[in-house]
């Protein structure tokens, strides 16, 4: 297959999206520190990496930080601070 070279075709400038932690599926928001909760195996988006990126996104917006470490069951995440 060969490509066509195309000239003067502007760059379309990216749109940032704004990001949004899913606080409304995930209590992120409720939790004091110390509290924890669970994402059980087999939930959508539930690897590690994952609820790691989630994690990072809820915090930041929170102005919390959480930690997640897989447990028997599946992942449980806690409120560091």
């Amino acid at each position: 297959m060969q490509y066509a070279i195309d000239m003067h075709i502007p760059i379309p400038t990216q749109v940032k999206k704004e990001v949004t932690p899913k606080v409304d599926r995930y209590p992120h928001a409720k939790m004091e520190v110390g509290d924890s909760f669970l994402i059980p195996a087999g939930t959508r988006g539930s690897t590690l990496g994952n609820v790691c990126a989630m994690n990072r996104k809820a915090g930041t917006a929170l102005g919390m930080k959480f930690i997640a470490r897989s447990v028997e069951g599946g992942i449980r995440v806690w409120r560091k601070e």
